[in-house]
């Protein structure tokens, strides 16, 4: 599993470094760790780009808003995912925005994906104390 051998701290910043294939993950304390990416993901030759979420206010506290991406979109499926790759929720919305909550969450920085069930938008947001 990547980062399994990472201390269970929360994390400030994400970096990749595509030359390397090199994660770089910085905590709220003065640590850096780096993860090399070779032996952990490969993706295929060919892959459909990422739409840019939109995701405010940035860094949050206790709510986060997202756009939805796809203006003719009925409905869409999100997940919100940790920086080791955990879905920590999932739900689905309808219209132009939606408000999801995360007070219970750990202050460090999150990804959330949104899917139309045939295109995908991705956006990070950071949970600040």
């Amino acid at each position: 599993m990547l980062g399994a051998d990472l201390p269970l701290v929360p994390v400030c910043d994400l970096a990749f470094h595509g030359g390397e294939r090199m994660l770089v993950a910085a905590t709220y304390g003065r640590s850096m760790y780096k993860v090399y990416l070779n032996d952990f993901v490969s993706l295929p030759e060919k892959s459909e780009p990422l739409e840019v979420l939109n995701v405010f206010p940035n860094p949050a506290q206790k709510v986060v808003t997202i756009k939805n991406p796809f203006s003719e979109a009925k409905s869409l499926d999100f997940e919100i995912l940790d920086i080791t790759g955990k879905v920590l929720q999932r739900g689905d919305f309808s219209g132009d925005e939606v408000n999801i909550e995360i007070h219970d969450f750990l202050p460090g920085s999150y990804l959330i994906l949104v899917s139309d069930g045939q295109r995908k938008a991705s956006g990070k947001f950071i949970r600040k104390n």
